[in-house]
């Protein structure tokens, strides 16, 4: 796939919280934005039908868990990303935490996983 960028969904808990990712990631490179929608059961729906490589998720608990369980055993090779919010935690569900006091954190854990997700090395990303 090279050449390609990474097709990225949003599920969000407040729209808000939808608003900065997509305004954030709308400004990179390598980065596709699919769309966003909030996190529910019809939301598992969309993500099937798009395929996204990346999921980024509003937090891991309420809706946002019941979407990453259900995420996970329906769509094994999207890379699932949540946010908190509350204390800079970001959750990459290859089982392991990372803190992301900056939003170039955020873009770095979507393109570190282009590979798995089948994404291409985009030059000028932060490494």
């Amino acid at each position: 796939m090279s050449g390609s960028a990474c097709r990225v969904f949003v599920l969000y808990n407040h729209s808000l919280f939808a608003e900065g990712v997509m305004a954030l990631l709308s400004q990179q490179q390598g980065v596709s934005l699919l769309g966003a929608e909030a996190a529910s059961e019809s939301a598992a729906e969309s993500v099937r039908r798009l395929h996204p490589d990346v999921v980024i998720l509003e937090g891991a608990e309420g809706d946002s868990a019941y979407a990453i369980g259900h995420l996970l055993r329906e769509c094994p090779h999207t890379r699932l990303i949540a946010l908190s919010l509350e204390d800079d935690r970001m959750e990459i569900y290859d089982n392991y935490q990372v803190a992301t006091p900056h939003p170039a954190d955020l873009i770095h854990a979507i393109l570190i996983g282009r590979d798995k997700a089948g994404c291409s090395p985009t030059e000028g990303q932060p490494a």
